[in-house]
């Protein structure tokens, strides 16, 4: 039996790791729609999802992050899908969720209608903010991560709302809610190398909006490189082999 899955993420600049994302989702879904929403991307990440057969919306802010926006976006995008059979992944550009369309089908039979996930960060040793001196699909070495193990894959048919909270790192769902008994792994691509997570920071700071600001979203962006620094060290020194 076949399932359609819709996978929305959110994209703002994200040329370097957006290929990544679509390869991965489309090859572990073989009937699967990517519906990217676009924040006002300058660098082509449009053109790209387009390219490679995603469906393009635009999704607009006045070139600023509003955390306000965009959790309702993602409590509400994916219910014009609510049909029998349709499963939905709502998600950040940077997660791989490590489950394919035979689990999922196998999952769907079982009574299961959301599926737990042990998050990881991942991570690389990239010299430049291009991420042009690695392969993301190589990367093997991860640290566990309690608050990057999301919800992020749900029956769009038996939940009804999914409630998501800031960040989307926990949420409270409403409907015929079943989890699965497997728990899947979600991998989660932010410290892929010094240069391109401080670039990552400054270039997301500059974008706060001043509702984020006044309710403290987005404040770990306000760290500098040296502390910056500190965190990837220990990463590295905690990372083991995840997959």
């Amino acid at each position: 039996m076949n399932i359609k899955i819709f996978i929305f993420t959110f994209v703002w600049n994200n040329k370097y790791i957006l290929p990544n994302f679509i390869n991965h989702y489309q090859s572990q879904f073989e009937n699967s729609k990517i519906i990217i929403l676009d924040n006002e991307s300058t660098d082509g990440s449009d053109k790209i999802a387009k390219k490679m057969n995603c469906t393009v919306l635009s999704w607009k802010t006045n070139n600023e992050i509003n955390n306000k926006q965009l959790i309702f976006m993602k409590n509400n995008v994916w219910k014009s899908k609510k049909k029998k059979k349709n499963w939905i992944i709502v998600c950040d550009v940077d997660e791989l969720l490590d489950i394919n369309e035979k689990q999922l089908r196998k999952e769907n039979k079982q009574g299961t209608t959301i599926i737990k996930t042990k998050g990881y960060e991942m991570i690389g040793n990239s010299k430049y903010s291009n991420l042009s001196d690695i392969d993301l699909t190589k990367i093997t070495k991860g640290v566990e991560s309690v608050p990057e193990s999301k919800k992020i894959l749900f029956s769009a048919f038996d939940i009804k709302e999914i409630n998501y909270n800031f960040g989307s790192h926990s949420c409270s769902p409403i409907g015929n809610v079943v989890y699965s008994k497997t728990i899947y792994p979600l991998y989660h691509y932010k410290w892929l190398g010094i240069e391109y997570v401080v670039n990552d920071y400054i270039q997301k700071n500059k974008r706060r909006s001043r509702y984020d600001k006044d309710h403290g979203y987005g404040r770990h962006r306000e760290k500098n490189r040296n502390q910056i620094e500190n965190i990837y060290n220990d990463l590295i020194k905690q990372s083991v082999n995840v997959r």
